[in-house]
């Protein structure tokens, strides 16, 4: 059964200037240093409006040695376990809560939770739940909370939200993105260019539209600090696609596409 804890209260999110939508990202937290850059990614992101954003910390439940379920220690072993697993919820949410702390000296608004059971699928459950604009999650997170590249396959095979995977963070205190490559996918791009507008991701962005070998040619001139791959409903980016382009850009954002238009091809 999952348990769920809410950390530090906030603002359950005001519109932005003029009224205008703020988006709602949900980061992924887990104390590991791929959380920590994803955590960097969301504060040098340039937004149009700041978001709103939630912090999921899940922990993965732990098992005790077999031996010790015996039936004259079951009773103690029942209650060893539930200490075990609100100890590490505790620890989960004071994980979450450190984060939202930071995030909220930056001036957004956050809310933070806690849940136990297995990582994608309670990243899963609360998109589901919540249907956040953007998850934002860290590639190679540590090893039993978010291990490195399974979870985020899976929780990209389990969503229709965009999804922000990011690697590698440079130390220029610079707006994120500067570089932008979004690979070719059937006469999407005005699809792309429109949700990064919504985002505030494209001003003073350097914009390109390339097959995948052309991108990869391109990042080896000049570093790329993120990669868009659209995905259209019903269709899958497998772990590989994600995990070669993570070598050559320092993020991939995977984001649902409208149904296959031919129109969008003639559209100037």
């Amino acid at each position: 059964m999952t348990q769920v804890l809410k950390g530090l209260p906030g603002d359950e999110g005001a519109p932005g200037e003029n009224g205008a939508p703020s988006m709602r990202v949900l980061l992924a937290a887990d104390g590991s240093e791929a959380a920590s850059i994803a955590e960097a990614w969301l504060l040098r992101l340039r937004w149009a409006i700041p978001p709103r954003v939630d912090i999921l910390c899940v922990a993965r439940p732990r098992r005790l040695a077999a031996g010790l379920a015996l039936q004259t220690y079951r009773d103690a072993v029942r209650a060893a376990v539930t200490d075990l697993r609100q100890a590490d919820l505790l620890l989960a949410l004071r994980t979450a809560n450190s984060v939202g702390e930071r995030l909220q000296s930056a001036r957004l608004l956050t809310r933070t939770w806690a849940r136990q059971g297995d990582p994608a699928s309670e990243i899963g459950a609360m998109v589901r739940a919540d249907a956040p604009d953007l998850v934002i999650i860290g590639a190679g997170g540590r090893r039993g909370w978010f291990s490195p590249r399974d979870v985020v396959s899976e929780v990209i095979g389990q969503i229709d939200a965009a999804v922000l995977v990011t690697r590698a963070l440079d130390e220029a205190n610079e707006h994120l993105p500067r570089r932008i490559s979004a690979m070719r996918s059937g006469g999407a791009e005005r699809q792309v260019r429109a949700w990064l507008g919504w985002a505030g991701w494209l001003e003073g962005a350097e914009v390109s539209d390339a097959d995948p070998a052309e991108l990869q040619g391109m990042a080896a001139e000049s570093p790329l600090d993120l990669a868009v791959i659209g995905r259209r409903p019903g269709s899958r980016i497998s772990d590989h696609i994600i995990r070669e382009t993570l070598e050559w850009a320092s993020a991939v954002l995977v984001l649902p596409l409208a149904p296959y238009d031919r129109s969008e091809e003639r559209s100037p």
